[in-house]
């Protein structure tokens, strides 16, 4: 099982190289897209090293970034791999479906709307 402690190694450990690989414009839009940048990352090597596909990788990829815009983008990476190697696959899939999820959750959950 995937911890939180997994993902801060990791970070730790490879920081420069995360740094390094980041596109220049995430270090000008803050901590929450270096979280998500940075999660991402070891999310796709994770993935890899748990032999998924790059098809699979990408989508599960994709619904962390999807998922990230209104969640911790840590917790949602730890959340897909021990979905993934749980069950060799995830329930969400990238695109408009989860987009409207995505929406819908951040519509009910705000006090102000």
């Amino acid at each position: 099982m995937f911890t939180i402690k997994d993902f801060e190694e990791y970070e730790n450990e490879n920081r420069k190289d995360l740094q390094d690989r980041a596109p220049v414009f995430i270090k000008y839009l803050g901590p929450k897209f270096e979280d998500i940048w940075n999660s991402g990352y070891w999310l796709e090597k994770t993935l890899l090293e748990l032999g998924a596909k790059n098809k699979e990788i990408d989508d599960i990829c994709f619904v962390q970034g999807q998922k990230s815009y209104i969640g911790d983008p840590v917790e949602i990476a730890i959340e897909l791999l021990n979905e993934y190697a749980k069950n060799n696959k995830v329930k969400d899939k990238p695109g408009a479906e989860l987009a409207k999820k995505v929406y819908n959750s951040m519509v009910n959950s705000s006090p102000e709307r």
